[in-house]
């Protein structure tokens, strides 16, 4: 309950249209301003994001950002997402560096950096996915998470997911995963 209020408190209200919590865990209190799906039962990871995206796709939002609840946002980030996909045309970014993949002695380490002039696209080893950008037109196309994946655990639903993103256009490559340059 604690990560989800930090989180939310972190995200100030003029950055978005329609914030929607989908609580997996024990009942969070003080949340009254907000929306919340209250998961009877765990149901994981994957199945979570699933409602989420289900919600927002028919409150019409063209632009979705999923974020578990270890995160804080520092700033308008949303913002710099959505201008990197219109820029750049890719469809799905994901923070690159929650936890350690992606850096070298805790210091993030991608790829390659892409200068699109006002923006720049870090480009990275794995698929991190505690924090995703999708335009509306991606995840109609590609569809929603495989919930075959909740039983795996947490992470490769969402691997699977960017995959079968990359495939349909909407990503970088496999082993190329794009985010927002200075993310962090």
């Amino acid at each position: 309950p604690t990560f989800v209020k930090s989180l939310v408190e972190s995200i100030s209200p003029e950055w978005y249209d329609d914030l929607i919590i989908v609580n997996d865990g024990d009942p969070v209190h003080g949340l009254d301003d907000y929306e919340v799906i209250q998961n009877k039962t765990n149901l994981g990871v994957c199945k979570s994001k699933n409602i989420a995206l289900r919600r927002l796709l028919s409150g019409g939002n063209d632009y979705i950002f999923l974020i578990e609840d270890d995160m804080l946002i520092k700033g308008n980030v949303f913002e710099k997402y959505i201008r990197a996909y219109k820029k750049t045309n890719i469809h799905h970014f994901t923070f690159a560096y929650h936890g350690d993949y992606n850096k070298n002695n805790g210091k993030p380490n991608p790829l390659n950096v892409i200068d699109y002039g006002d923006i720049k696209i870090s480009l990275n080893r794995h698929s991190v996915g505690a924090f995703a950008f999708f335009t509306k037109e991606s995840i109609l196309k590609t569809g929603l998470f495989d919930e075959k994946y909740s039983d795996f655990g947490n992470a490769v639903d969402h691997v699977d997911h960017s995959y079968r993103l990359a495939l349909n256009g909407y990503s970088t490559p496999y082993w190329w995963w794009a985010d927002i340059y200075e993310s962090w």
